[in-house]
């Protein structure tokens, strides 16, 4: 039995469970004598209620019945007597409220609140005995401080009034530990009272303790059948102490993710939980999430690892070289999972009637081997180096589970040794400050012959 109090004073019986089934039209006293239970009486020593507490001091009987007064003593030395009045007028027994529950570690803050409900015109008076018997008299004693009494009118109770005092801990400590006694009075001496047992302990070490709820590490998302991409939300829950916590996230290159960015992010906490939502995601979102919690001394952090799931987006530039130049094209793509990129070359045709190099579609054969080098969780590219000896068009291929793109891009070739030269005129000699410099460019123009259904236009 823990957090022994007064209320449990009284008779305790052991059971044989197999004979109280089958015995349950006989009193416990009658098993005991057929030696099918054992009993014990318990005492509580409590040096402030000599007698058992009742929650209700009003009892409704009807006359001829028997009745049962609940007076019992705290300890087998107090006598105790039964005291008869025709008078109705009665003091209500008070009630304590605390902000705590159970044992609370020292230095906190504690608040203790008697109330009594009273009726109109009776004059009452309040007091606190705090441990070692100490009556409250004063406004300060020590880190106790107990607050003006307050009165106020009881909703719905025609004549009543609730009175209500408060009792404040600042920083317990040791001494503060123990029995806190509320003791109400009227006018004719009648007294009532209420009983508060403080626990208090050495405060534990700062921690602070995080899960996701459902135990992952990796969250992935995809378009649904509307081919919209729902909110990520990231949720996970903590326990610290102290419990007053702050919090950030940090994304995997150490940059802070704020609220502000224009609603792409909803920062949250609560008693139990911190949380993130990522709004209209897309592939740019794949990334690391990490929050750090703070609380007291004690810091944790948590992560989890999002993966947007896109079909890749590709880019490639065009080229314009001169024959036998080495030409390199760089091709880059976008999507997750990360994709694979290919490259295929396709000269143009020489025949007079291929009039546009660009729109022949490419070979369904003839495209290298997968590759690339990763620049992000998203990201590759490939380069692709090529000797420039005849024009045509470099295909670019990007490949991952949610699809493929191609784009492609113009290889250029110039027989010219330079098309565009410049060269200074005037003067020949070597060039001073101050001298005026005649530079003279010069291009060259190719024929250029369009044709239409093998007929020459220009």
């Amino acid at each position: 039995m823990g957090n022994v109090s007064a209320k449990m004073v009284g008779m305790y019986y052991c059971v044989n469970k197999e004979s109280y089934y089958k015995n349950r039209h006989l009193t416990l006293d009658k098993l005991v004598k057929m030696r099918q239970a054992s009993m014990i009486y318990i005492f509580v020593n409590e040096p402030f209620l000599p007698l058992v507490p009742i929650d209700g001091i009003v009892f409704k009987v009807y006359k001829g019945d028997f009745f049962v007064s609940p007076c019992k003593p705290t300890l087998p030395n107090v006598d105790v007597e039964l005291y008869r009045s025709n008078e109705a007028e009665y003091l209500m027994r008070p009630s304590i409220q605390s902000d705590i529950e159970g044992s609370v570690p020292f230095g906190e803050l504690i608040h203790l609140e008697c109330k009594v409900n009273i009726t109109a015109g009776v004059n009452l008076s309040m007091k606190w005995v705090i441990p070692q018997n100490k009556t409250l008299m004063k406004t300060i004693e020590s880190n106790i401080r107990s607050g003006p009494l307050k009165v106020v009118r009881t909703k719905g109770a025609e004549h009543m009034f609730t009175m209500s005092g408060e009792l404040i801990i600042q920083k317990a400590i040791q001494a503060n530990m123990g029995s806190y006694r509320c003791i109400v009075e009227d006018q004719n001496g009648n007294k009532n009272s209420k009983s508060f047992e403080l626990y208090l302990h050495e405060p534990p070490e700062d921690y602070v303790m995080l899960r996701e709820e459902n135990n992952r590490s990796v969250i992935n998302v995809r378009r649904n059948a509307d081919g919209i991409i729902p909110p990520i939300d990231i949720a996970f829950e903590y326990r610290s102490y102290p419990a007053s916590i702050i919090y950030y996230w940090q994304s995997d290159n150490g940059k802070s993710i704020l609220a502000m960015y224009n609603g792409k992010y909803k920062l949250s906490h609560t008693d139990t939980h911190v949380k993130l939502r990522i709004n209209e995601p897309n592939v740019f979102d794949t990334d690391i999430y990490t929050v750090f919690v703070t609380a007291g001394n004690a810091t944790q952090s948590l992560r989890m690892e999002v993966y947007v799931h896109a079909k890749p987006i590709v880019q490639m530039q065009s080229k314009f070289v001169k024959t036998g130049e080495q030409v390199l094209f760089l091709c880059r793509s976008i999507g997750f999972p990360r994709p694979e990129i290919t490259f295929l070359f396709q000269p143009c045709s020489n025949k007079n009637k291929w009039t546009n190099c660009s729109s022949q579609a490419p070979a369904a054969s003839g495209w290298d081997s997968p590759g690339g080098k990763a620049e992000t969780k998203f990201a590759k590219s490939r380069v692709l180096y090529h000797s420039a000896m005849e024009p045509g068009v470099v295909y670019c291929k990007a490949t991952n589970s949610e699809g493929s793109e191609v784009t492609q891009a113009d290889l250029l070739v110039s027989n010219l040794a330079d098309a565009i030269t410049m060269e200074i005129e005037h003067p020949r000699e070597t060039i001073t400050v101050g001298d005026n410099v005649t530079a003279l460019p010069s291009y060259t123009i190719t024929q250029t012959t369009l044709r239409s259904h093998e007929m020459a236009l220009i």
